[in-house]
């Protein structure tokens, strides 16, 4: 299992005085996993690819592995800061704002809110 141990970790096991380090398996940590595809970058949730194309877009600065920076430049293609917020462009060329849970439910609202009411006048 130490073979599995990123690098990082295993320079940061060493600056204590004794480690132990047991993997746990996605299944049977789902708190970890949740966490594991959602970052949080000022007050919005985000997932962590979605961060790291932020990150590139905020920074112009690439990972040195090859894989993973040619993957972010990509997908940061779909992306654009004004700003300071990150929208993501539609097929259409449209830019989509990710929002929390609450603000879409309160958008949604809205929205069917005043077609409720457009189509309760029309039946008058």
């Amino acid at each position: 299992m130490v073979g599995r141990i990123p690098a990082m970790g295993r320079k940061l096991a060493k600056l204590f005085h004794s480690c132990h380090i047991e993997h746990v398996p996605r299944e049977m940590n789902e708190e970890g996993d949740r966490f594991s595809q959602v970052a949080t970058v000022g007050n919005e949730k985000l997932p962590v690819a979605t961060v790291d194309v932020l990150d590139f877009l905020l920074t112009g600065v690439l990972p040195r592995y090859p894989p993973v920076a040619n993957k972010i430049q990509r997908q940061s293609l779909r992306y654009t800061l004004l700003d300071g917020v990150l929208y993501r462009r539609s097929f259409q060329g449209l830019l989509l704002r990710r929002v929390t849970r609450e603000v879409g439910l309160m958008v949604l609202e809205e929205v069917h809110g005043a077609c409720a009411e457009a189509t309760s006048m029309r039946g008058s």
